[in-house]
């Protein structure tokens, strides 16, 4: 299998006969193999995690897997009906010969928990542990205690494949996601997210981490492929 980190929190994941691109807001028409089958995976509306620009796909035959929270243009979403399902959390789907649940976040939407070519594959979107280090202790403790919820309702404890965020707006505490999913996960391979155009934190959390047994990936660049 194919991961291709697009931008931000955008991922691609393909196979022979499918792509599932996974909060992808960037031009990815150079990507889009209309020989295999194609999914648009978005775990919710913000801006850096969905681009209805994406929908132009639509009428070559994608397919859209969305949170609830988004909206679209309702014309387009009639003749479409059975192109764009709209997922809420906490729940079992199937599109095709793909199967997942979705789980909770600690800000809005989904996080997808996606069997694909016999590996369980976990995209957080915007659930993570939120510490903003100007709020007060108070704040701080209920950022942890939501975002620790939302872990214990995961049931799947061996997971081959994270994608977890890293902000680097959080300034020193970018890590506090990542080190707590490999401490309460048996993860293989662990990739980081939201970070925007700060590759460098990648390196920082893959030496943060380095003597876990999970794989942290290195990302230097916008479209790097990697093999798993």
């Amino acid at each position: 299998m194919k991961v291709v980190h697009i931008y931000h929190s955008g991922i691609l994941l393909e196979s022979d006969e499918a792509q599932l691109f996974i909060d992808s807001v960037s031009d990815v028409d150079e990507l889009v193999n209309f020989d295999k089958k194609v999914y648009f995976f978005a775990t919710h509306g913000h801006g850096d995690h969905w681009d209805a620009a994406n929908l132009k796909y639509l009428s070559r035959g994608a397919r859209y897997i969305l949170s609830d929270d988004i909206e679209v243009d309702q014309e387009l979403e009639c003749d479409n009906q059975s192109k764009i399902i709209y997922v809420a959390e906490k729940k079992d789907y199937a599109v095709e010969n793909i199967s997942f649940k979705t789980y909770g976040t600690t800000d809005r939407g989904v996080s997808f928990m996606i069997d694909f070519e016999g590996k369980k594959i976990f995209h957080s979107g915007d659930l993570n542990w939120w510490h903003w280090k100007n709020n007060s202790e108070e704040s701080h403790r209920q950022e942890e205690a939501d975002f620790k919820k939302e872990l214990e309702l995961i049931e799947e404890k061996n997971i081959d494949v994270a994608f977890v965020p890293v902000d680097p707006r959080l300034e020193e505490y970018y890590f506090l996601t990542a080190e707590y999913f490999v401490d309460q996960f048996q993860i293989r391979e662990l990739f980081p997210i939201h970070f925007g155009n700060s590759f460098d934190i990648t390196r920082k959390i893959k030496e943060k981490l380095r003597d876990n047994k999970t794989v942290i990936h290195l990302i230097n660049d916008e479209k790097e492929i990697f093999e798993i």
